[in-house]
């Protein structure tokens, strides 16, 4: 909204909403119009592009599972990518633009809105070296929201009262409606039912896990802030779970706990998605037993 305006997200919106069959067909006509959209699944983060570079390298069976394992971001990455293109291509149309300029446009509205992996999208700090790398994974997304939110500021005039008022609200849009609608999403499909003081004490600490996500270094408290435990940054985490699991297996017992850390070391060593993976068996149980609804199947239990 920031980027284009929230009446042209709406019309893109209006679009591209619809049962199955009509969003597929949305999305099939703009990968025929626009090289990039086609290929957004396999560029979208830095990440993924260098897996799809691996996998194309080596041909491995298992790297093509591997690859699979981010279907489901990708496929719900369209669900914002498209109703932006679909509104910045309205939007270049209604001001006169031609078709390839007016898809050009469209495919720059996205990247701008939503971040890109490929090198000419990357922060510098993202293009440097294993070091800078190690600092950097799947920032994308925050290099993005860090530009509007500098774009946003450098051009108000803040002795002109209805542009600090469009700052203001450009302000939230970037910061603050992310932060309340991820809460209440994941307070909904996990079936919570948290106090008003306790909603306060999330929104709280995940309003400052976000601003702590626009840069570097600070970004690796962001998981401290928003109330979760850290273990160090990901090209580290090896390390802590093995020591984890080495507790755990210390104790001569193959309970839950232990089960856990050795999912954890796994999904890192052979690359599948092990939080999820534990999300699904411990919403399952809880299902099973009562305590949470099915969605906690894919979300995960109530944690209050």
């Amino acid at each position: 909204m920031v980027r284009i305006g929230p009446k042209w997200v709406a019309r893109g919106l209006a679009q591209f909403i619809g049962d199955a069959a009509r969003m597929e067909n949305v999305a099939a006509g703009i990968a025929a119009r626009s090289g990039f959209m086609r290929l957004r699944g396999k560029t979208m983060q830095r990440e993924i592009s260098e897996l799809r570079n691996r996998i194309a390298a080596d041909g491995g069976r298992w790297s093509a599972v591997q690859d699979s394992f981010y279907y489901f971001i990708q496929r719900l990455q369209q669900v914002v990518d498209i109703p932006t293109w679909l509104g910045a291509y309205e939007k270049a149309q209604a001001e006169g633009n031609d078709e390839a300029r007016s898809v050009s446009l469209a495919d720059q509205a996205v990247l701008d809105a939503q971040g890109g992996g490929q090198i000419k999208d990357l922060a510098a700090v993202q293009r440097g070296g294993s070091l800078q790398k190690f600092w950097t994974p799947f920032y994308s997304f925050f290099n993005a929201a860090w530009n509007l939110n500098a774009e946003s500021f450098n051009r108000t005039r803040f002795r002109d009262p209805a542009s600090v008022a469009r700052y203001a609200s450009d302000f939230l849009l970037l910061n603050t409606a992310p932060v309340v609608l991820g809460v209440a999403l994941k307070e909904a499909v996990r079936g919570n039912d948290s106090e008003p003081e306790e909603w306060a004490e999330k929104l709280a600490r995940e309003q400052l896990g976000w601003f702590l996500g626009f840069f570097m270094l600070s970004r690796e408290l962001s998981g401290v802030a928003s109330g979760y435990n850290y273990s160090g940054p990901a090209g580290t985490r090896l390390v802590a779970e093995l020591s984890k699991l080495s507790r755990q297996a210390e104790q001569g017992e193959v309970d839950e706990p232990f089960l856990k850390r050795l999912n954890n070391v796994a999904g890192i060593l052979i690359g599948y998605p092990a939080g999820q993976v534990q999300r699904t068996v411990e919403g399952f149980t809880a299902w099973l037993d009562g305590e949470a609804p099915l969605s906690a199947i894919v979300f995960g239990p109530p944690k209050n």
